[in-house]
């Protein structure tokens, strides 16, 4: 059963597809929200459109990409979704970039990110400066 497409997904829709994924998983995958997905997963923002990590090592981005085909994703302009929610884009890059820019340390390093969670298959983080950067925001709009 397919659920009605939101403009937005929250922390929460989003933590359930992550839990779908890693009980089909097979293999291991460091993952890394960015921008909005990262303000999300850390509460300091209520929805994302697009759905944006970081997979810093080649190899578990390439079964990554590849588990995600087989249980129906696809790839279209700006990113990677289901059929059965097309109006959310998954967007994933490897190694130390996010779009066009380049992250000077990795985010798996000790103290350079935030940790979310960890299932069976997926460790999930944010980077750590996101967070103190959006704290700083989100203090001064007060």
């Amino acid at each position: 059963m397919s659920l009605k497409s939101q403009y937005r997904i929250t922390a929460g829709r989003l933590m359930d597809t992550l839990d779908n994924w890693d009980g089909l998983m097979n293999f291991r995958v460091r993952m890394i929200a960015c921008g909005g997905t990262a303000l999300t997963l850390l509460q300091l923002k209520e929805s994302t459109k697009d759905i944006d990590f970081v997979i810093p090592d080649i190899r578990e981005y390439q079964k990554l990409i590849k588990f995600l085909g087989k249980i129906g994703y696809r790839e279209k302009p700006g990113g990677w979704a289901h059929t059965d929610d097309p109006l959310f884009l998954y967007q994933f890059w490897y190694g130390n970039r996010v779009f066009i820019t380049d992250l000077l340390d990795s985010p798996l390093h000790e103290g350079k990110h935030v940790f979310i969670k960890e299932w069976r298959h997926i460790y999930l983080v944010s980077v750590e400066k996101g967070k103190k950067f959006c704290e700083n925001i989100k203090l001064s709009a007060f």
